[in-house]
Formats: C-alpha cells, sequence, structure tokens
C-alpha cells in the first residue's frame, strides 16, 4: 500500500473513530459534520473526501458493530450445547447489539428504505447485505445438523424458518429497546422465553437427542 493509500486510510479510521465517539455520546441527530472536523482537527473538505455523508460514516459504523456480532454469533453456534440454550444466547446477544447500536441501524434502514435521501457506497451495502446472509445462513445450517441427527423434526423448509426467527429476534430486540415491553410484553423474561418456546414447538424440537 503506498503512502497515499496509507494516509487516506489512516484518516478514514480517525474519522470512523471520533464521528463513533459523537454519535454514541452525543446523538447522531446532535452531531454535524462540522462537529465531526473539528474533533479529527481536519477541514470539512478532507472529511468529504472520504466520506460523502454523515449517513455514509453512519453505515461504515454500523457495519463494524455488526462484524462483531457475527463473530460473537458464530461462536455462540460453535459452543452451543443445546437448541434452547442456543437460542436464549442468541436473544441476548440480539438485544445487546440493539441496546447499543439500535440507532445505527435505523439511520441505515431509512436509507435504504428511502425514508432519508442519502446514498451509500455500493460495497458498503453488500457487505452488511453478506453479513446478514452470513447470519441467515450460520443459523440455517446448525439448524440442518440438527435435522440430520432427528433433533428437529419439523417439516418446514429451514430456509423460510430461519427468516422468519431472525425476523421475530429482531421484532423483540427493537421491542425491548424502545421500551414497549408494557404493551408487548417482551421486557418480560416470561414471554420472550415463551416465544423461543414456539419456536421449538414448531421444529419438533427433542431435547432428549441432545442429551
Amino acid at each position: 500500500m503506498g503512502t497515499r493509500a496509507t494516509k487516506l486510510m489512516a484518516k478514514h479510521e480517525l474519522v470512523l473513530r471520533q464521528a463513533g465517539k459523537l454519535f454514541y455520546s452525543s446523538g447522531y441527530e446532535s452531531t454535524a459534520m462540522k462537529d465531526i472536523a473539528e474533533a479529527c482537527n481536519l477541514g470539512m473538505n478532507a472529511i468529504y473526501s472520504v466520506f460523502g455523508s454523515k449517513e455514509q460514516i453512519c453505515a461504515e459504523l454500523f457495519l463494524k458493530a455488526q462484524a462483531e456480532f457475527v463473530t460473537d454469533f458464530k461462536s455462540i453456534i460453535a459452543a452451543a450445547e443445546n437448541l434452547s440454550s442456543t437460542n436464549r444466547t442468541i436473544m441476548n446477544l440480539y438485544i445487546d447489539f440493539y441496546s447499543r447500536h439500535n440507532f445505527l441501524y435505523e439511520i441505515v434502514w431509512m436509507v435504504l428504505s428511502g425514508q432519508i435521501q442519502a446514498e451509500l457506497k455500493e460495497e458498503t451495502v453488500t457487505l452488511i447485505h453478506g453479513n446478514f446472509i452470513d447470519l441467515l445462513n450460520t443459523y440455517r445450517a446448525y439448524l440442518e445438523q440438527l435435522a440430520q441427527k432427528r433433533i428437529i423434526n419439523c417439516e418446514i423448509d429451514l430456509s423460510r424458518l430461519t427468516s422468519t426467527f431472525w425476523c421475530m429476534m429482531s421484532g423483540l430486540a427493537a421491542n425491548y429497546v424502545h421500551k414497549t415491553g408494557e404493551i408487548t410484553g417482551v421486557a418480560n423474561q416470561e414471554i420472550r422465553d415463551l416465544e423461543l418456546d414456539m419456536v421449538l414447538q414448531v421444529l419438533k424440537y427433542d431435547l432428549k437427542g441432545e442429551k
């Protein structure tokens, strides 16, 4: 990597680091590009030469957080003892992720859905999408292993079931973070356990088979 490319990469990481500090401490909406420029001791032109918008910075911070989530998720799957406890561990991981990074997710989703008029780099969007597909494939492969061992005995397509499970997890975690537990019951551990138990019932899960 040449000197120019090295300097550009260093500037890129500096902006991400300082913007992250401001977003998490002061809030995304309260942080302007000029605040990020000042924190980095850079001019506005220098900031825009690396990132075209605040939304792009947000997307790349989300990508970093998402990559960490994927690593933690795969570690949970690798250490899985039984489906019941594994799903609960994943649920807790998801809640933790949303609790810390939900505002990043929301901004990225609003841009991709057209609610915020901004452009994200195609490479960033591709990587975010790839990480999500990686999560789904990892969980589906885990279920397929259990199906081969006759630990789960459902006749439902596991790819569709995996997508449904992740939608449910996302909804539970988002509701928990948005403090809507009074309405949905998500803040109640017993209710969350009930939801996860329903997944096991759909899978026709045989706990004895994993012991």
